[in-house]
Formats: C-alpha cells, structure tokens, sequence
C-alpha cells in the first residue's frame, strides 16, 4: 500500500479521459469528457526481479561459428550496450562440452578456450554486480539416465556439485543469483520423474558440499512442468522458472490475455508450493520462432519478425502482462543473437542479417529493463480497453520515491489518460514513445530514445498523458530526482 506522510494509506488511482475511437473489437466506447476512475489495487505481491536477457557469452564469426576469444571490438559494442540497458538480470548459456569433453565427471578443462571467453563475460558482470542466472545447456545425456539421475563419482550430481565449486568458489562469482541445471529438460524427451531425481541430487550434492542451496530453481521447462516442480520438488527449489514464446500470428499478447496465462502458471505453483517463492519467466520469446527464415515461410505476415517495429511493441505489452500479472520478472531472448538458425537479438553480433545495428526492440525492451528495476514495488492498472494495457513502479528512495508507468496501445488512433496519484507531489518526468511509425527509433545506430522532459506540477492533482495509435509510452521520474509524498 502507499502511504502520505501523516501516515494513513491512500490509494494511486488512474483517472482517464478517453476520446471515442474505433477499429477494435470489444472495447468499451465513451463519450470524449467522460472520465473514468481506474483505481489500481493493492501491489501485486512478487519479488520483482525486473528485466533482462539471455546471452550467449562467446564471440562468433559471420558464419556464426564460435570464435575462441572476444573481437575487442565486438566487446566493446556488446557492453556499452549492456551498461546502457541496466538489466536487473541475466541468464548466460554455459555448455558442458565447453569443460567436460570427456563426458567422465571429475575430468575437466576448466582453462579452455571457451571457458576462458566464459570467464571473461561473467568477470564483466562481477565488477558490475549485475545478477545471474546459470545452468548447463547440451548435457546429451538423453540414453544415459544412470549418469542423470544416479549419484556418486560419475554422475551430473557430481558435474554439477564441482563446476559449481569452480565458479561460486575458485572465481568468485558470489553473484549467480540463480542456478537452474538443465536447459529445457522438458524437451529432451526426458520424463518429469527422471528430471525430478536429478533435483533432488543437485539438493544434496550442493547441501553436501556447502555450496548455496538457496539459488536452486526449476524446472526451466513449460506446460505442467512448473507446476510438477513445485508439487514433487518444493523442498529442493526456492524459485521457479519457465519459458514462454509467442505463437507465430498469436493475439494472446495484443488481447491481454498473456497476462491470464501468466497469472494460472503462478496460481498453480502456489497451490502446490504455499509460499513466497518467486515465480519467474527465464525465456521470453515474442514469436516462437528465433530464424528469420521460418518468419517469412509461415507467418501471415512476413513484415512481422524481430528486425520489426511490430515486434518491439509485442516485447512491450509482453513486459507490461508480466510485471501486471504477479511473476516477478523476465529475461528475453535474447541481447546479440545465438547462432545462425536463430536470429532473434537485439542485434547479431555475428555481423549476419542486420548485423549490429540496433533492432527496434531493443530500444522498447531497454526501456523495461532501465525503469523497471529489480526491488521496486508493481500495481496494476486495469485500463477499460482489450487493446491497452498500463502498470505501473514504485522504488521507494529514502521516504521519497521514484515513479515509473509504462503504456501500450494497439489501437489505431490515440487515447488520452488522466493520471493521478493520490499522495504525491509532481516532478520532472521523462516521457519516452516507442512508435510504430518509419524511423521513429532511429536508424538502429544510437543509443535509446530520446525522451521529452515533462514537468508535473502535482501528481494528487493529475496530469495528461497522450499515447499515439500503435504506440508504447514509457513515463518516468528515474532521469531525474525522486518524488516527495505529500
């Protein structure tokens, strides 16, 4: 709840003035000076961890095969990037073949090539104390279910236990926030049951050892598995994490009904999990397609992939259902590209497709992941449209604090919102517009939008916001200093 200074909880209310439009189905029409009070409900309970993104941690060559040391100027590009989009987490692949070629546990390189490119990323992050997320990917341990579910000197409990060791202990990567040990588990062909062993191993082995049990979280999968994990694994897990893509040509986002979807998976998980466990999405895809290739074979519309504005404002409003739905954040795929079926970054620092200039995505995702910082404080703001969704950041600064709204529309013309915020007084604001409209992110070569300063003279008294027709709006006192409460 928010307090004023007297002390007595007051409510942020969002009080809109709606101007009549049409083209969108199930809306509900009102007369422009009508106004509407949207009262937000109480913060939805989550540990917000915020943004961020997967990343694949080694160079590649325009080939898209794997270089065995970082181009410096490829480094450089990748992390003036990542210190301008502040991610609040992020999920690096780590392969085992990359140590463990022998397939034998104990035997290990840990100074490889790749490992050493390895080191170099998660050495970057350390010094920036930005959280991870790790795990193994490629185990190719699909016939070999002694090694994955068994324990003792050659099992993946043992894999796990010593390049755990290495990396929390030897390099000091005191700052892997979480660890998941097996990329999509679901997918391999695997049952839930085998999957479920190797838990319970990775528990002991990690207890055994002395090594952080509290990062432990699963099942990394989708469908039922989540919720299998919290039923069957509860004891081993202190977060839950999944993966959930878009559907080529799929409304789920634009109808608002992602947000519902996102709201069952963390209902199921707490009935079978009671608790404040996080609940957290470690693949966003916004299509569930990564080539550009499939993109134009079987979408409907092949203008519709991720060199796309239209793909931008779908990571938007699929930020937007997330934050508002009570999960406590999402890491999309992915920042620089993985390889060269799967195309779907921020960029491609491999140099293929359009190469390193900056896709529209990147500039509507970094807005999430810059003013929706971990720690802040998520409502909900149920806006009385199907295609508009709006929620809103609290980060409590001392007993000021910072205010971020986020908006989408899909509507092809523009709505007019009043907002107030019992409580508190104005600021200086930045208003920043992702549009769908020709070059209205730029060329793809500079960094972020450039915002329009908005002076709120009270934000108790309220304050106009206008949001163009397929656009998003990102409005935030995070530029500047933080808002007194009244």
């Amino acid at each position: 709840m928010l307090f004023s200074r007297s002390g007595f909880k007051s409510i942020l209310c969002i009080i809109i003035a709606v101007n009549t439009f049409s083209g969108c189905k199930k809306q509900k029409t009102v007369t422009p000076d009508q106004e509407i009070t949207v009262v937000v409900s109480s913060p939805v309970t989550s540990h917000w961890f915020g943004f961020g993104f997967n990343q694949y941690p080694i160079d590649r060559d325009v080939s898209g095969n794997d270089k065995t040391a970082w181009n410096p100027n490829n480094w450089a590009i990748d992390t003036n990037r990542i210190n301008y989009i502040k991610p609040s987490l992020v999920r690096i692949n780590l392969y085992r073949s990359w140590f463990n070629p022998s397939g034998i546990a104990g035997d290990y390189d840990w100074n490889s090539p790749h490992m050493l490119a390895y080191y170099q990323v998660m050495d970057w992050y350390k010094s920036k104390n930005i959280p991870v997320m790790a795990g193994l990917w490629g185990l190719n341990i699909d016939n070999d279910q002694a090694y994955y579910t068994g324990s003792g000197q050659n099992s993946f409990q043992r894999l796990q236990t010593d390049l755990f060791t290495q990396l929390y202990i030897t390099k000091g990567y005191t700052n892997i926030k979480w660890y998941t040990p097996t990329n999509e588990p679901k997918g391999t062909g695997m049952a839930f049951s085998e999957w479920s062993q190797m838990m319970h191993n990775t528990y002991s082995g990690f207890h055994a050892s002395g090594l952080p049990t509290s990062i432990l979280c699963g099942a990394d999968s989708w469908d039922d598995w989540t919720k299998l994990a919290a039923f069957s694994n509860g004891a081993d897990l202190q977060g839950y994490d999944h993966h959930y893509y878009l559907n080529a040509g799929s409304t789920e986002a634009t109808s608002g009904n992602l947000q519902n979807a996102f709201k069952q998976i963390l209902s199921a998980v707490k009935a079978a999990d009671p608790g404040v466990k996080p609940v957290f999405l470690s693949e966003s895809g916004f299509c569930n397609a990564d080539s550009l290739d499939y993109w134009y074979k079987y979408t409907p519309s092949a203008a519709l992939n991720p060199t796309t504005a239209i793909y931008g404002m779908l990571a938007f409003d699929y930020g937007i259902q997330v934050a508002a739905s009570g999960q406590s954040g999402s890491l999309a795929w992915n920042l620089g590209g993985f390889d060269y079926s799967k195309d779907s970054g921020m960029w491609n620092i491999s140099g293929q497709s359009t190469g390193n200039n900056l896709r529209p995505w990147f500039y509507s995702w970094s807005l999430l992941c810059r003013y929706f910082p971990a720690q802040g404080i998520i409502s909900q703001v149920t806006l009385p449209y199907t295609d508009a969704r709006m929620v809103a950041l609290k980060q409590m600064v001392g007993n000021k604090a910072h205010w971020s709204f986020a908006i989408v529309n899909w509507a092809v013309s523009s709505k007019q919102l009043k907002v107030t915020v019992p409580g508190w007084q104005g600021g200086l604001f930045s208003l920043y517009t992702y549009s769908t409209s020709a070059g209205a992110y730029g060329d793809g070569s500079s960094l972020g939008l450039k915002p329009q300063s908005i002076n709120i003279a009270n934000m108790q008294s309220g304050f106009p916001v206008n949001i163009p027709a397929k656009s998003c709006i990102l409005l935030t006192s995070m530029d500047n200093v933080p808002v007194s409460a009244e």
